[in-house]
């Protein structure tokens, strides 16, 4: 009987430590699932802010990169209209350089062809000149340089009262 009741005892103190241990491997197991649980959902949480920030940082960039662009874009279409504005007013000058200079060289009786040239022979250069520069002369024809050299021609013919 001792050893019966021993033995019912013993199978009685295995069989409860068998479910004490048993519930705590299970409450272990419970606790590991659970603590991975929340270590998945923190990672999860932290990787979705680094993704948030990560693409508020290439947002940022790509909005920097475009504002650099826009503004490089307008310092060069300011460059080029300015360049343009004073090409201009560089041309101007230089038209109304040339004016001044045609019509002070009309005033001074200065002549580019015939200066010091009696009649007989400034009416042969006139026309060499023009069979040489006249616009129908395909090979050294120039219009502007026609009309220069009749205008002066005409004025030295006047001045001579021919």
């Amino acid at each position: 009987m001792t050893v019966a009741t021993l033995y019912f005892g013993y199978i009685f103190i295995k069989h409860s430590m068998y479910e004490y241990l048993l519930g705590m491997l299970v409450v272990l197991i419970s606790i590991r699932i659970i603590y991975r649980t929340l270590l998945r959902k923190r990672i999860d949480k932290e990787r979705e802010d680094c993704e948030d920030s990560w693409g508020d940082f290439v947002n940022k960039y790509a909005e920097e990169e475009r504002e650099r662009k826009r503004e490089e874009y307008q310092k060069e279409q300011n460059q080029h209209g300015e360049q343009q504005e004073k090409w201009k007013n560089n041309q101007d000058h230089y038209d109304k350089q040339y004016d001044r200079n045609k019509e002070k060289q009309r005033n001074k009786n200065v002549y580019r062809w015939f200066d010091g040239l009696p009649a007989d022979i400034a009416k042969r250069k006139y026309h060499e000149l023009m069979k040489k520069y006249h616009p129908d002369n395909a090979t050294t024809g120039n219009t502007n340089l026609a009309q220069e050299i009749q205008a002066e021609y005409d004025l030295y013919m006047e001045e001579r009262g021919m």
